[in-house]
Formats: C-alpha cells, sequence, structure tokens
C-alpha cells in the first residue's frame, strides 16, 4: 500500500509540480519528523490535506509510516477509502462504546510496530464548509466551548481515548495546521490531476509526549487550546499570507518541499 501512497503523493510532487512550505523547528524537522511514534492533529479545511501531508512524509522518506482515523463509510470508497483500509488505518463508528474498544486495539498494533508510525487524526471529524460552521458555532456556544471562525467545535474523545494506549510508545503529539491562498488555485483533487500547481502552507509544532497531561479532561483541555491556537494561526494567514503576523506565534523560516528525484541502492 505504500505505493499506492506514493502514487498520490505523486500527483503533487511531479505531475502539478506543487510547492509545500513547511514551517517547523529545523531540529525537529531533522530528528524526529518521521523517525518516531507519533500522533498528529491537523485541521480538516480541504479534502486533500492527507494527500499534502503524505508529501510531507514522502520527504522525509516515512510514508509508510502513515496511518489515518475515519468515520467507517470511508472504506469503502473506491481506491482512497481501499487504500487507508490497506494502511490498517482505524475506521470509527461515530458511537463512543465501539470506538473505544476498536480505537485501543489499533493503538495497541501500532505500539507494536518496530518502526516509526504517524497518525493522522482530525478532531473536527468532518471537513470544514461554511454551512457546518454556522451550527458548530451555534453548539458551541450552548455547550460554552470555544468559538471558531476558520474551524468547526472539536471532538474530544478520540485524543483522550487514544493518548492512554500509545502514551508508552509514542514520542509526541503534533500539531499540525495546513493552509492555502484562498485566492489561489483551488487546493482539490480535481486541481492536481488537471496539473494545476498549489503552494501548501503547514504549520508544525511538536509537543513530547511527557508535556501532554494524563488527565482526561486536562487532555481535553490541551487540544481545545492547541485549536484555538490554530484558528489564530488560520486567521492570520488569511488576513496577511502568513500564520505569525497576527498570530502572536514566534515566526519560523520555512522549509520548502518540492520534487525531487530519489534513488535506490540495489547494492
Amino acid at each position: 500500500m505504500v505505493d499506492a501512497i506514493e502514487e498520490y503523493a505523486f500527483l503533487s510532487e511531479w505531475w502539478s509540480n506543487s510547492v509545500l512550505k513547511v514551517y517547523m523547528d529545523e531540529d525537529d524537522f531533522d530528528n524526529y519528523l518521521g523517525k518516531e511514534h507519533t500522533l498528529a492533529v491537523l485541521n480538516h479545511t480541504y479534502e486533500i490535506d492527507w494527500l499534502i501531508l503524505s508529501s510531507v512524509m514522502n520527504n522525509r522518506d516515512a510514508i509508510g509510516t502513515v496511518r489515518t482515523y475515519g468515520k467507517k463509510s470511508l472504506q469503502y470508497y473506491p481506491v482512497v477509502g481501499w487504500t487507508h483500509y490497506l494502511s490498517e488505518g482505524i475506521f470509527l463508528c461515530r458511537s463512543y462504546d465501539k470506538d473505544e474498544k476498536i480505537i485501543k486495539e489499533k493503538a495497541r498494533e501500532y505500539c507494536d510496530y518496530p518502526n516509526p508510525v504517524t497518525v493522522f487524526l482530525c478532531p473536527e471529524g468532518t471537513r470544514y464548509t461554511k454551512e457546518k460552521s454556522v451550527k458548530s458555532i451555534e453548539f458551541a456556544k450552548s455547550k460554552n466551548l470555544p468559538i471558531f471562525k476558520h474551524l468547526l467545535t472539536i471532538k474530544t474523545k478520540g485524543f483522550t481515548a487514544t493518548l492512554p494506549n500509545i502514551r508508552d510508545k509514542f514520542g509526541s503529539i503534533l500539531d499540525i495546521t495546513l493552509a492555502f491562498d484562498p485566492n489561489g488555485v483551488k487546493p482539490t483533487m480535481l486541481s492536481l490531476l488537471n496539473g494545476y500547481s498549489l503552494t501548501g502552507h503547514v504549520y508544525i509544532k511538536r509537543y513530547p509526549m511527557k508535556d501532554v497531561p494524563s488527565d482526561a479532561e486536562e487532555a481535553a483541555k490541551f487540544l481545545n487550546d492547541l485549536f484555538v491556537q490554530k484558528d489564530k494561526l488560520l486567521e492570520s494567514f488569511f488576513t496577511t499570507g502568513s500564520f505569525f503576523t497576527l498570530s502572536n506565534v514566534q515566526e519560523i523560516p520555512p522549509i520548502e518541499i518540492t520534487n525531487e528525484l530519489k534513488t535506490v541502492d540495489v547494492s
């Protein structure tokens, strides 16, 4: 299934000649990204977010490490869903009693893998749209939850159910924020298939697992706080073209990822 995922990465890296700008501490990028067991939480704003992040991992020679959370119906989608299924992703029923067991079993499997695993989790649970945002804001107000402008209210149970089962083996949590210029080419699969070049901006912050709360309520707050900051990063980007201008997050120079010719040593 690594070959199939690499073919998706080919769409962005070669077919469309797209560029990714990754904003991450250089030491963390060199020493940890793709080199440890990690749980990555990200915004679900685009239909190709998983593909773009797979390209980032491909650059680190770690595309085979990628696993994803998804709704159960995803595994039946032709090609894309089948790829995630055969890559041993976590497929949830949206019933916590059932999902807790699924998460526990899969997390144990991942912890047994001798090679690094990067598990992508989108706590929003569904892709952002303006229509969904209206309902999300209403719900957040009724539950006294953080109100987001560019994100949907997150579901924390999947995150808090995962943590106890991975804490001893996973080295970190990655907070990933992905954005494209809203006035540029639409970041869709069709755009990539048509060969339109995109420029994706990816902010990645690494949190060592020892710094992540073990108490479920505190862990839920930790995740909500990440998304409060993520919303500020997106507001800054969509307003100024930079994650950092308005977010009060320290600026990091981008690491640019373009297509690379890779060779395999068969000697």
